[in-house]
């Protein structure tokens, strides 16, 4: 695990995938955690950062709640210690420690490795120190030291640059610094060296004259090395000129930056790293995204590194394909003999300038002929053009502009901030206000142009309200400046730019594509438009920045940002197509999860659950759209959707079926498969009463699949409560209906339930003969549900045995990310192993199976998870607990509980009264019968921490509070 503080506050696992730390208290426990990586962090400490000055009661078990969530997604480097917690990595695998390390080796390294290492070391920054968070009370301190020490990095860049006899690279470095930090003397005297060291005394001299007028505003004299090197300045001898073209001065003549660059720092170090080894980089992203001012900024601060500067030729206004080469003669100041342009042009190659060509997408063949003419005999003239889609010239090097949420959209909020505190200085700092901004950014995609102009609306609509809007409207946004130009001023406006070159069979397309929700493959979004043949189409759509394609996957997703979407939605459904188009993507997700369903049940199960996943966002879409339209083909949906979202634990399907029951017209019954898979809901999230009715009513004009749904739900429910025949005859049946329909999944579900019955019915033998004459399946997740069903029969006969059969039931769960049957085979081997394994791994079983059930809203298996607690609770001694939580989980409101289950608990009842005391019993049964399921949690949890058997370091146990 590698963590980062030096901008964002982030984590990546050893496999590079990044890892969410959502939330501003967990992000600020993770960077005081890092501030002191690999020491133990006091307890009190954490408390004060999140709280300060005013910690609230339960201070201790939020933060312990806190904790426990971050090492859901964490792990075991980070654990508690007596008296804290720790980060437990290696000082280098946190940017902060590799950034220090990297400066300690390029002290000791000669000029030319020097700067190698402080290179790398100043591209581990991406922002601020602790970004947000850099204010904190308990990180301004270290936060003010790392950018000091970023600061002094730059300076020692410098001065490795001279060190290796680049002082055209130094002076930029220099440049740059004191743009910055106008008062630190020691970067203006090695600006001024830098200046002499290349060749410019001129400009070094007025490098001085401008340090000693930003030193004289603050009341400060110059240094004697300050001195120093102005006098070597106007010793030196300027370079001569290597070229008679009449070119240009240095320095950068282009349009100013009136606002700061936010959320850019990886493309401007990115793009000034291209650039010197490429003599032609394209910026390349959608309208608005903000590659002129990115190219702006490139070119102001890499002005220094060309002896000639930095020249901006703006495309956006021509026409005609002839004005480009003279545009681009005019920024260099060439001396156009007889006329013959193109031979100016190649003269300029002589240059050492950079030159910008911004907006070239309407101009792409002029602009490469002009670009060849001017490298056609040139090894340091370089060419930055930004474009909607790239130039396809030789030797073209293109740089992505994304959109600022694209992974992380903390800067696409810095940037809102900072625009709309420009016209509102009182922006509110509250919970309320980050959320709104966070869907504004979200809303826009990140996109900066769009995220300016809500902005300077936030001057006089409140912050939700905007939100609001702009959920139902994009068209409100404005540019926020008059002189903007024509394609800027509105997001309709931007668009039609791009727009512009289309055909008619694109710009169709282009419509046509408003109908998928999320990332979709070519072959999912040309096969549901009925557009086999367009797949070159759809690829300069993405070219052409009007859709964006992700290429980081094994297959390419593309999708509409949220502008091209509004205004491509708008002409699908002027055109009347809108119905035609949303009808063929409903039926091909159908098809698509019906292949995908049927590969569940065989080896090929990990693959579609995979092809679930994919198609999820899509999946959502098609039945929002089936049940408004075509209710037969949403419930067809939904009975392909079970098998994969009731052992994935998706929930969302489950309310798409109840929502099915409620649409139709009143008195109307929703179709059977929406009442099969809602009663199977129900008895999942604990309503067995509920569930029985719901699949007794399915099952009177329920067929095919949606019986057998239907039949598993009532199986499930009779086997909560202890009806065990009622089980059984439901389970076979199950089993026979599956068997006629070739169903080798329902078969197994049939068989095991049926097996679970007798056996939880005192009838093991029985049970195990039900499992005797069933063919082992292809599917890990039917071979899974046997050997759980394998163990559960020998649990208590053979622990050895059942304790096998459990953890090859875990592993096969695992192994296609089946939560239910993982989650189930883990609680009957934490159950196992708290009876007669070792306590402190049946410990750690537990709070992850609890954790795990409680996340997911399963409250059948979470009750079922702490009644099989109780007895590891007695085995470490914590009899006063195991009372509670035994009250807690076998009152009136709980499904009964009976078997070998019931006489354990009926034991451990008589066991812990013997211990307590009845007057001590009987109050622990009343405070324990009365608590909600998550206190009862914590109390067990802080029983767990508090067992002399059990390691407080694995865990961070919640706080027994009462």
């Amino acid at each position: 695990m590698r963590f980062t503080a030096l901008g964002d506050i982030g984590a990546r696992s050893p496999d590079g995938a990044s890892v969410a730390i959502t939330g501003r208290s967990q992000r600020l426990i993770v960077a005081v955690l890092l501030a002191d990586a690999g020491r133990v962090v006091p307890t009190d400490a954490l408390v004060d950062a999140l709280w300060e000055d005013e910690p609230p009661p339960t201070a201790v078990r939020t933060l312990r709640s806190y904790i426990s969530r971050l090492r859901s997604v964490l792990g075991d480097v980070l654990a508690g210690r007596a008296g804290g917690y720790v980060l437990d990595v290696d000082v280098e695998a946190t940017d902060v420690g590799h950034f220090e390390a990297l400066l300690d080796r390029a002290r000791d390294a000669a000029p030319a490795d020097a700067v190698v290492l402080i290179d790398e070391a100043l591209g581990l920054w991406h922002g601020r120190a602790y970004a947000e968070l850099a204010d904190a009370e308990a990180l301004r301190h270290e936060a003010r030291r790392l950018e000091l020490r970023r600061v002094d990095a730059r300076e020692e860049l410098v001065e490795a640059l001279l060190g290796a006899r680049r002082p055209a690279e130094a002076a930029a470095a220099a440049d740059a610094l004191t743009a910055e930090e106008p008062l630190r003397e020691t970067a203006w005297a090695l600006l001024v060296e830098a200046r002499t060291a290349a060749g410019a005394p001129g400009e070094a001299l007025r490098a001085y004259q401008r340090a000693i007028a930003a030193l004289a505003e603050a009341g400060l004299e110059p240094s004697p090395r300050l001195r120093s090197v102005e006098s070597t300045a106007l010793a030196a001898e300027p370079l001569p000129p290597p070229t008679e073209v009449a070119g240009p001065t240095g320095g950068f003549d282009g349009p100013s930056a009136r606002t700061s660059l936010v959320g850019r720092d990886d493309d401007l170090l990115g793009v000034r790293g291209v650039l010197r080894d490429n003599a032609l980089v394209t910026l390349v992203g959608p309208g608005g995204v903000g590659k002129t001012r990115l190219a702006i900024e490139v070119a102001r601060r890499s002005s220094a590194d060309h002896r000639f500067g930095a020249r901006f030729v703006s495309l956006a206004d021509l026409a005609e394909a002839d004005a480009v080469g003279s545009a681009v003669a005019d920024a260099l100041g060439l001396v156009v003999e007889g006329g013959d342009l193109e031979d100016a042009l190649r003269r300029a190659g002589d240059l050492d300038v950079l030159i910008v060509l911004d907006n070239c997408e309407h101009l792409l063949d002029a602009v490469v002929a002009t670009v060849e003419l001017l490298h056609a005999e040139s090894t340091t003239l370089r060419v930055l053009a930004t474009s909607r889609e790239r130039l396809a010239a030789d030797g073209e090097m293109v740089w992505p502009v994304s959109p600022l949420t694209l992974g992380n959209d903390r800067a696409a909020r810095r940037l809102f901030r900072d625009r709309a505190q420009a016209v509102r200085p009182d922006l509110p700092d509250t919970p309320e206000a980050e959320a709104a901004i966070e869907r504004i950014v979200r809303r826009v995609d990140g996109l900066p142009l769009a995220i300016e102009m809500a902005a300077a609306m936030a001057a006089t609509t409140s912050l939700t309200e905007l939100a609001d809007t702009l959920e139902r409207d994009l068209d409100v946004l404005r540019a926020p400046t008059r002189g903007a130009p024509a394609r800027h001023r509105t997001l309709r406006s931007l668009v039609a730019w791009s727009e512009a070159g289309l055909d008619d069979g694109e710009r169709a397309l282009l419509a046509e594509l408003s109908v998928f929700d999320g990332p979709v493959t070519a072959d999912d979004a040309l096969a549901a438009l009925d557009r086999a043949d367009d797949r070159a189409a759809l690829r300069f759509l993405a070219e052409r920045s009007l859709v964006a394609a992700d290429v980081t996957g094994t297959r390419t997703r593309y999708r509409l940002p949220a502008v091209v979407r509004h205004h491509a939605t708008e002409l699908l459904t002027g055109a009347g197509r809108r119905a035609v188009i949303e009808r063929r993507r409903a039926e091909h997700v159908l098809d698509a999860v019906r292949v995908a369903d049927d590969a569940m049940r065989d080896n090929g199960e990990r693959a579609a659950h995979d092809r679930f996943d994919e198609l999820y966002a899509e999946l959502r879409g098609a039945h929002r759209w089936a049940q408004a339209h075509e209710p037969a083909l949403a419930a067809a949906l939904t009975r392909h959707l079970h098998v994969w979202a009731a052992s994935r634990y998706r929930a969302e399907p489950f309310r798409w079926a109840e929502r099915l029951l409620t649409a139709g017209p009143a008195g109307l019954r929703g179709p059977a498969a929406a009442l099969a898979v809602h009663a199977h809901g129900l008895v999942t999230s604990g309503r067995t009463d509920e569930g029985a009715r719901a699949a007794t009513t399915a099952l009177d004009g329920a067929e095919g699949t949606d019986a057998l749904v239907a039949l598993e739900a009532a199986a499930d429910a009779a086997l909560f409560i202890g009806s065990l025949d009622v089980s059984l005859a439901h389970a076979r049946d199950l089993r026979a209906r599956a068997e006629a329909l070739g169903d080798a999944h329902y078969r197994v579900l049939g068989a095991c339930n049926a097996a679970l019955a007798l056996a939880y019915g005192d009838r093991p033998d029985a049970g195990a003969g039900e499992l005797a004459d069933l063919d082992v399946p292809g599917a890990p997740t039917d071979r899974g549900w046997i050997e759980y069903t394998r163990g559960e029969i020998v649990l208590d006969r053979d622990p050895p045995t059942a304790l096998a059969h459990l953890r090859a039931a875990v592993e096969l769960a695992d192994a296609v990310d089946n939560r239910l049957l993982g989650g189930v085979a883990r609680v009957s081997l934490c159950s196992l192993q708290g009876r007669v394994g070792d306590p402190t791994d049946a410990g750690a079983t537990f709070v992850e199976v609890i954790d795990h059930w409680r996340t997911h809203g399963a409250r059948t298996h979470l009750v079922t998870t702490l009644r099989n607690l109780v007895p590891l609770l007695q085995r470490i001694g914590e009899h006063r607990p195991a009372a509670e939580v035994l009250a807690a989980v076998t009152s009136d409101g709980e499904a009964p509980t009976f078997g070998a289950e019931g006489e354990r608990l009926a034991q451990s009842a008589e066991d812990l009264r013997d211990r307590l005391g009845d007057r001590e019993y009987e109050t622990a049964r009343r405070l324990g019968s009365k608590r909600e399921l998550d206190h009862t949690i914590e109390v067990a949890f802080g029983a767990l921490g508090r067992g002399a058997a059990l390691r407080t370091d694995t865990f961070d146990w919640p706080v027994d509070q009462r």
